[in-house]
């Protein structure tokens, strides 16, 4: 598959069901644990992170089996420059995320915020 194809298939999928509820449903239930002032809890924040690292990975894993892409095919397909210059931040704020707890830290505590 080509990286245009990939791309097309997984802003598709960011916007489906299958990953908003999963992934809406993990910041509903943790950002009650985070506050903009509270920094002291840096190792509960971390499990929670991995946590979400573990979701996020299983969510895209998965569809990316069922589209039949292997994970350097993604990889590079993200590393293109179609991906780089086309990627809306509103579709890869939660992948992001996935990178640095501290990312997902910020996420956590702008997502009450924004509701």
């Amino acid at each position: 598959m080509k990286a245009e194809e990939i791309i097309k298939n997984i802003f598709s999928f960011l916007r489906t069901p299958i990953w908003m509820v999963p992934v809406l449903t993990f910041l509903e239930q943790n950002c009650i644990l985070f506050s903009p002032t509270d920094e002291n809890k840096e190792e509960s924040h971390l499990q929670l992170h991995g946590q979400y690292k573990l979701l996020v990975d299983t969510l895209l894993k998965s569809f990316l089996e069922d589209i039949h892409v292997q994970e350097e095919q993604f990889i590079e397909a993200c590393n293109s420059h179609l991906a780089r210059s086309n990627i809306p931040k509103t579709l890869i704020i939660s992948p992001y995320t996935v990178d640095a707890p501290s990312n997902g830290h910020h996420l956590l505590i702008t997502y009450p915020l924004s509701c």
